[in-house]
C-alpha cells in the first residue's frame, strides 16, 4: 500500500488559527469546502507541510485529535515563502505515523501577521506501513513536460515525455524529484486510479533545484509507491504557486517482471 498527499490552500488575512480551503481532490470525500473525510485504510499521517509568507501558526485538526487533547502544531513550517528552502526544506515527520480514526473530518488551519497571504498546506496520508521497495537494481529515469498549471491546484501534467523509453516490462515507482519554477509538491496518478503518493516538489529549473538538501526526503519516499508498465507511465500532478509550463521530474523505478 502506498499513500495519498492531500492539499489545502487561501489567500487570506487572518491573524488567528482560522481553516483553509480544500484543494480540489478526485479521491477523497470532500466535507464542505475546508474538510476531507480519513479514508478507511488510509488513515494515518506520514508527514505534514505548511508555507506561506508570513506564517506564524499551522495545524492538522480531527475531532480525534482533539478528544485526545493533542494540538498537532506543523513544526517546522516554512514561514517567509510558498515553496521550499533549498538548503533545509520545512517538512514535518513524526516519529510515528498519528492515527485517525476512518470516516472522520480532517481540516488545515493556518494564522499570519502579513495581511492578506497566501497560506498552504500538505498532509501525507496512508496505513501504518508502506509496502516495502521490490527486490532489483534502481533505475533512474528523468521526464520533462509543458502543459499550463493552474495556480493553486492540482495540474495534470498530461504531456510528460520520458527521456530514455524504458525496457520492456513492469516497473515500481520507489522514490522521485519534482521540479519547476513554481513547484510546491507533485503527487502520481497510476493507471486505474486510486490513491496518489506525492511528496514536496522544488522551486527553478531542474539543475538549480536539485542542489536541494535531500536530507529530510530520505525520510518519506523510498517504498513501493504504485506499478506501471513501459507502456502505462504515471501521470504527475503539480500543485504550483502560479501559472506555469516546465517541468522535470528525475523519478526511481525499479523493474520487476516481464508484462
Amino acid at each position: 500500500m502506498s499513500q495519498h498527499l492531500v492539499a489545502w490552500q487561501a489567500n487570506v488575512d487572518q491573524v488567528s488559527l482560522t481553516r483553509i480551503t480544500t484543494v480540489t481532490d478526485d479521491v477523497l470525500t470532500p466535507d464542505g469546502t475546508t474538510r476531507f473525510l480519513v479514508p478507511g485504510d488510509y488513515n494515518l499521517i506520514h508527514w505534514m507541510a505548511a508555507s506561506g509568507p508570513s506564517l506564524t501558526d499551522a495545524r492538522v485538526v480531527t475531532p480525534s485529535l482533539d478528544v485526545r487533547r493533542e494540538n498537532l502544531v506543523v513544526i517546522p513550517r516554512e514561514d517567509g515563502d510558498e515553496q521550499w528552502t533549498l538548503t533545509n526544506p520545512s517538512i514535518s515527520v513524526p516519529q510515528r505515523p498519528i492515527q485517525l480514526i476512518t470516516t472522520e473530518s480532517i481540516e488545515f488551519q493556518t494564522a499570519e501577521d502579513g495581511g492578506t497571504t497566501q497560506q498552504n498546506g500538505l498532509v501525507s496520508l496512508g496505513p501504518a506501513a508502506a509496502t516495502p521497495m521490490p527486490d532489483g537494481d534502481i533505475r533512474t529515469v528523468k521526464a520533462t513536460g509543458t502543459t499550463a498549471a493552474v495556480a493553486h491546484a492540482w495540474t495534470s501534467i498530461t504531456d510528460m515525455t520520458l527521456e530514455t523509453s524504458l525496457e520492456p516490462g513492469r516497473y515500481s515507482l520507489v522514490n522521485f524529484f519534482a521540479s519547476s519554477a513554481t513547484a510546491i509538491a507533485a503527487r502520481v496518478i497510476f493507471q486505474g486510479g486510486g490513491y496518489r503518493p506525492g511528496l514536496p516538489a522544488f522551486e527553478g529549473a531542474a539543475d538549480a533545484a536539485a542542489n536541494v538538501n535531500a536530507q529530510i526526503l530520505q525520510r518519506i519516499s523510498w517504498y513501493d509507491m504504485g506499478n506501471f508498465s513501459h507502456i502505462t507511465v504515471p501521470v504527475w500532478q503539480y500543485f504550483c504557486q502560479s501559472t506555469d509550463s516546465s517541468y522535470t521530474v528525475v523519478m526511481q523505478i525499479i523493474r520487476t517482471g516481464d508484462l
